[in-house]
């Protein structure tokens, strides 16, 4: 059993790294690469707008840690399902793309279509490892920040208790 302390320290240390995290990606995406095939508006926009999203959220449960509000960490636990949720339907529609594509390249010759196949099954194995792998870190830090948000609603509830019980009003 980890200590509701230890899930509020654990909680700082991911909000800091995905603070560290978002800046990076908005320094990449806005200085940018000048290398063939990495200087697309449309991606580095799209990096811009996913790191200035991932800072605000960050922010949201840093808020929520500092000042104890178990709402801001709640709203952070749905931002993490949807990115998560996302991310999830991109790789899938990615794959599907890549599986139509190998599938219809193996044209008539039959060495083309086992060609085609072979490419198909590593596309899906190595498709099924970034997918479990993502998985595993998401419940991982859901984990944390559930973790995190028992222990303010705990504290929080110890408070109204504690001004109940001596009459000095709410927190």
């Amino acid at each position: 059993m980890v200590s509701h302390q230890t899930f509020i320290v654990l909680a700082y240390i991911f909000c800091a790294l995905g603070i560290i995290g978002a800046l990076n990606t908005i320094a990449t995406a806005s200085i940018g690469s000048h290398h063939a095939g990495q200087n697309d508006g449309a991606n580095r926009v799209s990096s811009v707008v996913n790191g200035l999203a991932a800072l605000v959220f960050a922010g949201v449960l840093l808020f929520g840690l500092i000042k104890r509000r178990a709402e801001y960490i709640r709203a952070y636990i749905l931002y993490m399902k949807i990115h998560f949720g996302i991310l999830v339907v991109l790789i899938i529609i990615l794959n599907v793309i890549v599986v139509i594509f190998a599938a219809s390249a193996g044209g008539q010759d039959e060495h083309n279509k086992d060609a085609a196949l072979g490419a198909i099954g590593i596309v899906l194995l190595i498709t099924g490892i970034i997918l479990l792998v993502i998985t595993a870190f998401f419940f991982f830090f859901l984990w944390i920040v559930k973790g995190a948000l028992r222990a303010v609603e705990s504290e929080n509830s110890n408070r109204r208790y504690e001004a109940a019980s001596t009459g000095k009003g709410n927190i």
